[in-house]
């Protein structure tokens, strides 16, 4: 459960997008079921649109060891439709963690 304040890192490397209308697609989020969308707030990654089999993804390719503090949560009702409207929606701010230690591990 992430809560507001927390502090995380990724260990593995992510791909996340610069389209938040793909959360719409099936293969993404979809329309139903439960849902979380993490939204990365100024985002510093490798834009790799050149180099995928799938430009139109518009792909960030984040580091692994990648911090994080979350800055927001919004609990989705889990509804049919938008999963803008009805998934959990984690807000995130980057964190270098070579400054100071993070607060949490996950």
């Amino acid at each position: 459960c992430f809560q507001q304040g927390m502090q995380f890192i990724w260990y593995e490397a992510k791909s996340v997008t610069r389209d938040p209308g793909l959360m719409e697609k099936d293969y993404f989020c979809g329309q139903s079921g439960k849902r979380t969308i993490f939204v990365i707030k100024d985002c510093r990654g490798k834009m790799i649109d050149t180099f995928s089999e799938i430009p139109e993804e518009r792909e960030v390719l984040l580091p692994a060891l990648q911090g994080f503090e979350v800055l927001s949560c919004k609990k989705g009702d889990y509804g049919p439709g938008s999963p803008w409207e009805a998934a959990d929606i984690i807000e995130l701010k980057m964190v270098d963690f070579r400054l100071h230690e993070p607060k949490y591990l996950m």
